[in-house]
């Protein structure tokens, strides 16, 4: 039921913030254009003409994608408009079918249909071929390799990981579908305030909280560390180097590198070095 994600989802937010009609404007106008959505416009109105039952229904359709993204908070906002897009996507073949059509009744060339099609393909074939890079995943993990190597830390048992919306969908598949890490709770919450309150009730019952999510502001009441690309939270400080690090005594300034961990290849990226340095304060650090 997503309901860890309600938090997200407001009512209102249609009547009493305008600004979702201009996030939600131009996500249409960056992946159509506005050519592009004109032609898509004549398309709904040549289906209102000819066939106003397909019309009614693709735009209802359309309209309930469209209300559902301007109450949805969420950084991914461009993926809970893919069926509203696809509607478009039907407007704008019938667009091209009515211009068409008008061009070859105003010059009583029938044989015209397919050319003038033709050439209001042309524009969107070569936006496909320039976009190309930018949409290909073929090469894209989705961070499966990332979330293996944060479940292969030594992560405190029946800890809880707060993550981002990006971040949940690897540790959230490896631990569920793969059974990896069972003990972990992995949770994604709507906003900051939701983050700061979450982990200050965990923390406070004696909980490991984890960190996959910038949460700002922390330092002045926690001691935060690194643990791999998460950041452990915690009210006490660390005394004492792990055993897998290199110890060492060199200074810089008020601050004193007391050891370092070095993995020639990074287990989040193959390209990568891994480093963690170990730091000590010597006295009180602006």
């Amino acid at each position: 039921m997503a309901g860890r994600f309600q938090g997200a989802w407001q009512w209102r937010a249609w009547l009493d913030d305008p600004t979702r009609y201009s996030i939600v404007a131009r996500l249409f106008v960056r992946d159509w254009g506005v050519p592009n959505l004109a032609l898509a416009g004549m398309g709904l109105a040549y289906l209102a003409l000819r066939q106003w039952r397909v019309a009614l229904l693709l735009g209802v359709t359309w309209l309930g994608f469209v209300f559902y993204a301007l109450n949805y908070y969420v950084p991914d906002l461009a993926v809970f408009l893919l069926g509203a897009q696809i509607v478009v996507a039907v407007w704008w073949v019938a667009g091209i079918a009515a211009v068409a059509g008008l061009v070859s009744r105003l010059t009583g060339w029938p044989g015209l249909r397919p050319a003038v099609c033709g050439l209001l393909f042309v524009p969107v074939l070569l936006l496909a071929v320039q976009t190309w890079p930018q949409v290909d995943r073929a090469q894209d993990d989705g961070l499966t390799r990332w979330g293996q190597s944060v479940l292969r830390q030594p992560v405190a048992a029946n800890a809880a990981i707060l993550v981002d919306s990006v971040k949940i969908a690897p540790l959230y598949y490896l631990q569920q579908i793969d059974g990896v890490r069972p003990d972990l709770e992995i949770i994604v919450l709507p906003d900051e305030a939701a983050y700061r309150a979450e982990l200050h009730t965990r923390l406070a019952a004696g909980q490991p909280v984890y960190l996959a999510r910038f949460v700002p502001g922390l330092e002045a009441t926690y001691h935060l560390r690194s643990a791999g690309p998460l950041t452990e939270v915690s009210p006490v400080p660390l005394l004492h180097l792990p055993a897998t690090a290199t110890p060492a005594q060199l200074g810089f300034g008020d601050m004193l590198l007391v050891g370092y961990e070095v993995a020639a290849e990074s287990p989040y990226a193959s390209r990568e070095t891994a480093v963690t340095l170990y730091w000590q304060a010597l006295r009180p650090v602006d």
